[in-house]
């Protein structure tokens, strides 16, 4: 290592030592807040344009395209995809948010192997790898807890559920999300629907033929 590099890594090092900002770290975020943005603008031009879709079925009373179409919006609440009728430039929009995360997390790598930070590096790349794979962190409400355990998002509208510290067999679906609840599903041998409905307060289970919830725990949305 040549002494202006060795410098580079001390200054780096004592930076994040003393508390000072952390360069690399506040690119990071910039380009996490740029993802949101992005994402942001993303789903409010998904959204107009599947209302416009509902709009035409419904002036044209057209009850099966307007079946499809709340369908279509159903599975862009729960996991951002777009059918693919809609336009190709709108849903490139999500892939190039994502590249652009991705390629922001492996300068962190770098720029964190540079000064000798190795456990950020090594987090950053592990972060990498998840939103590669289906995680995106513009999306809230990810992690649902109560006293014995929690329901965890663990990939592209896929949860399980951890109770007493293991993690339960059955696997649920997410299968809606508003701004009240985020309603997940899995089901038994027998073809037999379990859904719990998550809320700010509680969490809710339906087993059919049943149409009413009852609540189940007392839980909260958690970071």
């Amino acid at each position: 290592m040549t002494r202006a590099a060795l410098l580079l890594v001390m200054v780096a090092v004592t930076s994040a030592r003393s508390g000072e900002p952390d360069p690399v770290r506040g690119k990071l975020h910039k380009a996490l807040d740029g993802y949101q943005m992005e994402m942001k603008a993303y789903r409010e031009k998904g959204a107009a344009w599947l209302e416009a879709r509902e709009k035409k079925a419904r002036a044209a009373g057209n009850k099966k395209a307007l079946d499809a179409v709340h369908e279509e919006q159903r599975v862009f609440r729960t996991v951002s995809d777009l059918p693919k009728s809609a336009p190709m430039e709108l849903r490139a929009d999500p892939a190039e948010a994502k590249a652009k995360l991705v390629r922001a997390y492996g300068e962190a790598v770098k720029g964190w192997t540079k000064a000798g930070a190795d456990d950020d590096a090594a987090d950053a790349e592990k972060r990498s790898a998840a939103v590669k794979v289906w995680y995106d962190p513009s999306l809230d409400r990810q992690r649902w807890v109560y006293p014995k355990g929690e329901y965890r998002l663990i990939g592209t509208g896929r949860w399980v559920e951890w109770l007493n510290g293991r993690v339960l067999e059955g696997r649920f679906t997410e299968i809606d999300r508003t701004a009240e609840y985020v309603e997940i599903q899995h089901t038994a041998p027998g073809n037999i629907k379990h859904t719990i409905r998550l809320t700010g307060e509680s969490n809710n289970y339906r087993i059919d033929p049943a149409t009413e919830f009852t609540t189940r725990d007392k839980g909260k949305w958690a970071e």
